[in-house]
């Protein structure tokens, strides 16, 4: 397995309660982790503006899986969805970003390395701006001080 795929990675997913995540994001990320080509340190952090939970949004991506992928290990998926943990926030909310920040340090600090970090924005093109600039604001698109990241 090449370098690339198996450096520790941190997946933030902005609109991930919206049909994006369940028409292509989900079903890309299963096909890739039944390929074994995810890393080994892998984690999918969905941000979105709904009242859920972990467990909700897990639960969102199980029926996902279930409807893509009806042929699917049921540990296998289980498994999976342990990668799924959810931030509450709307795009303007300055602390749900500091929240990220912090949720995103405490992976690095549990791997004990500094995970690359990926930010999809599954959101109309009007709400970049905001998004990309409260991710600048809170130092989160920054490399580690070793420059990995």
């Amino acid at each position: 397995m090449s370098e690339r795929v198996r450096t520790p990675t941190i997946l933030v997913v902005f609109g991930a309660t919206g049909d994006l995540m369940a028409r292509k994001i989900v079903p890309s990320i299963f096909h890739l982790y039944r390929k074994a080509l995810l890393p080994e340190r892998f984690r999918v952090v969905g941000f979105s503006r709904r009242e859920w939970s972990d467990d909700d949004l897990r639960s969102h991506v199980r029926g996902i899986i279930a409807d893509k992928y009806p042929d699917a290990d049921p540990q296998s998926v289980e498994t999976f969805l342990a990668l799924f943990v959810y931030q509450r926030g709307t795009f303007d909310d300055e602390g749900a970003y500091e929240a990220l920040r912090d949720g995103n340090a405490g992976v690095d600090a549990e791997w004990g390395v500094c995970a690359k970090k990926l930010f999809y924005l599954a959101v109309p093109p009007a709400n970049y701006e905001i998004i990309v600039r409260s991710l600048a604001s809170r130092g989160l698109p920054e490399e580690c001080r070793d420059t990995t990241g």
